[in-house]
């Protein structure tokens, strides 16, 4: 809990000394915050906050990769031949595995994606997904596992 308090009280004391409050000069400070800490990790003790901000920032990158990359699938199906006979279908994916807070962002994260829908978390610990195009539970299920759970996983735990 130390180190995001030292990142954050680094970044108000350069927007302290640089003269405007404005976001930009915040966001100044937060990187060089981060910057700071990253370079005595290991006497300031805060090499898990560093891999996990890294991590969550890897997370972002790979979250808009995925939103472009489904948009354009969408889009390359529905401009297509058979858009009339698309249709979409309800999978299960089972979340037994995770918290309740990693649960919570990727159901968001999946929401956010073009085609897919989180309708329900139902009393068997899984989420109720709505896929456009119609996908098999496996390939879904291997799909969000690579794209977006494993970096998930990777700063949350």
């Amino acid at each position: 809990m130390r180190a995001p308090v030292m990142h954050l009280l680094v970044a108000l004391v350069w927007l302290f000394l640089n003269g405007s409050a404005t976001l930009g000069a915040f966001l100044l400070g937060l990187a060089a915050g981060f910057i700071l800490l990253a370079l005595f990790q290991r006497a300031l003790r805060c090499e898990n906050y560093i891999r996990r901000v890294c991590r969550a920032a890897i997370f972002v990158g790979l979250m808009l990769r995925e939103i472009i990359r489904s948009n354009n699938r969408l889009t390359a199906i529905i401009l297509g031949p058979n858009a009339g006979n698309i249709t979409g279908r309800f999978a299960y994916y089972d979340v037994s595995d995770l918290t309740s807070t990693e649960i919570i962002i990727l159901s968001q994260c999946l929401s956010l994606t073009p085609g897919t829908t989180v309708a329900e978390h139902n009393e068997k610990n899984q989420l109720v997904l709505h896929t456009f195009p119609a996908l098999t539970d496996e390939e879904l299920a291997k799909e969000i596992d690579i794209t977006l759970k494993r970096p998930m996983l990777a700063f949350t735990r």
